[in-house]
């Protein structure tokens, strides 16, 4: 599977429907985002009828999910599918980090943060800042949790 397999029109489609859920979002139009969230989710099951469970197309909806538990899962099957392709799952670890951070599961935001170590040394400034403060949160978590 190619790591981004989409055609420039493909993934303009994606663009266009994401930008409807950031405007609705911004206009704090909960049924506006609903309905963009929906045509949103209508342009990627488009696309995985095409190229199939891509991680990249189920780690856009779980990025623009209301529903961290959706999210969660989502985020588990961008991580399985990209893994069993050999491609970088260094930004769906740490998505899925920051949602069970969000949840109250420390233990597996750690055990997503542990599991993508290895891709930190060829991962930009960003993405280790990132994975450094998910990793603190976690551990405050648990330190609280024990306390």
């Amino acid at each position: 599977m190619d790591a981004f397999p989409f055609t420039e029109e493909e993934w303009e489609a994606v663009r266009e429907a994401a930008r409807g859920v950031i405007t609705a979002t911004k206009a704090e139009d909960p049924d506006l985002r609903a309905a963009r969230f929906a045509d949103l989710q209508s342009v990627l099951h488009w696309l995985r009828g095409r190229h199939g469970d891509h991680p990249t197309l189920l780690e856009t909806e779980a990025d623009f999910s209301t529903s961290p538990s959706d999210a969660a899962g989502l985020y588990r099957r961008a991580e399985r599918e990209a893994a069993a392709r050999g491609l970088p799952v260094l930004s769906i670890r740490l998505a899925l980090a920051r949602v069970m951070v969000d949840l109250g599961e420390p233990d597996a935001a750690r055990e997503a943060l542990l599991a993508c170590r290895e891709e930190l040394t060829f991962a930009s400034e960003r993405h280790c800042e990132t994975w450094t403060r998910l990793f603190t949160a976690c551990e405050g978590q648990v330190e609280a949790s024990v306390g």
